[in-house]
């Protein structure tokens, strides 16, 4: 993780402590060929699971899809191209604008989509704040983990 990147950009701004991370509500492009479709993209962070990220997808007029996405790779793809299978992150120069591409290609399907860089990243950086990569299971009740695990069987 470019841990620098983020110290870099937390001392551009004055974070207070964070308590809660908000949902990241923001436009999303469906990438096909040269056509881009919006949608709106709702990204979830649950300090309970920091490990994950939930990003809900929604088509006008459609249902809505929700897909958990590795925080680390979302954070690492933010600055540099990162997955490998179903999903793959990668920040893009567009003219003018700065973006972070997503592919989500599960069962030999693809999608790719397209949102806007910085507010993806500011919103991640929060969620570092709260649950600093590295540190997702520090404090687990391993044997409380365990035992819900096993006793699911």
């Amino acid at each position: 993780m470019g841990t620098n990147h983020f110290e870099a950009r937390r001392a551009q701004y004055s974070y207070s402590p964070v308590e809660a991370v908000g949902v990241l509500s923001l436009p999303i492009f469906r990438v096909m060929g040269e056509k881009r479709f919006r949608l709106q993209a709702e990204f979830h962070f649950d300090p309970r699971v920091p490990q994950a990220v939930r990003v809900v997808f929604t088509a006008e007029g459609a249902s809505a899809v929700t897909w958990y996405i590795s925080r680390e790779l979302l954070c690492d793809g933010v600055l540099e191209p990162n997955g490998i299978g179903d999903v793959r992150v990668w920040p893009m120069r567009i003219g003018g604008r700065y973006v972070v591409r997503i592919l989500l290609a599960p069962h030999g399907m693809e999608a790719l989509f397209e949102a806007d860089l910085h507010q993806v990243g500011d919103w991640l950086l929060q969620t570092c704040d709260l649950v600093p990569l590295g540190a997702e299971l520090d404090g687990r009740e391993w044997d409380a983990f365990l035992h819900d695990v096993l006793d699911g069987r």
